[in-house]
Formats: C-alpha cells, sequence, structure tokens
C-alpha cells in the first residue's frame, strides 16, 4: 500500500493529439480532423519515480497500448 491518497499513474512521456490521431488512423482506417486554428496546449512532463519507488509500478506507453485497448473495445461492442 502507498504512503499518499492519490498517485499519477501517467507514463511520464507527452504524447499529443497528432501522434494519437495517426496512430489511431494508422490502425483503424479512420479519418480525424483537426479544427484549422485549434489552439496548442502543452503540459510539463509528468514524474513517474514516485510510483515506481512506492508501488512497483512501470509505465506503458500508450501509443505502444492503442492496439490493445481497440482489441478490448472491439470484444466489448462485438
Amino acid at each position: 500500500m502507498g504512503r499518499h491518497r492519490v498517485y499519477n499513474v501517467a507514463s511520464g512521456r507527452n504524447v499529443s493529439n497528432g501522434q494519437l490521431a495517426a496512430r489511431l488512423m494508422g490502425l483503424t482506417g479512420c479519418r480525424v480532423t483537426v479544427t484549422p486554428g485549434a489552439p496548442r496546449v502543452s503540459y510539463p512532463r509528468m514524474d513517474t519515480e514516485r510510483v515506481r519507488q512506492e508501488l512497483g509500478l512501470e509505465a506503458s506507453d500508450l501509443l505502444e497500448d492503442i492496439p490493445g485497448l481497440l482489441d478490448v473495445y472491439r470484444d466489448a461492442v462485438g
């Protein structure tokens, strides 16, 4: 059990919407459009050391996890 009430389990690696959209389009053939002039929002990189040290959790890479997440979704919606 951890010493804190809340832990951020982010991977510590920022992923842009463009990267995410490109991965989804490549895997599913879907189309993704972005509103022209949409604002760019960025966040600082998350530190994952505390969750690794206290809970022994290793971060995974969202872009690498997407195929498995899509499989789970496909199985759930039949």
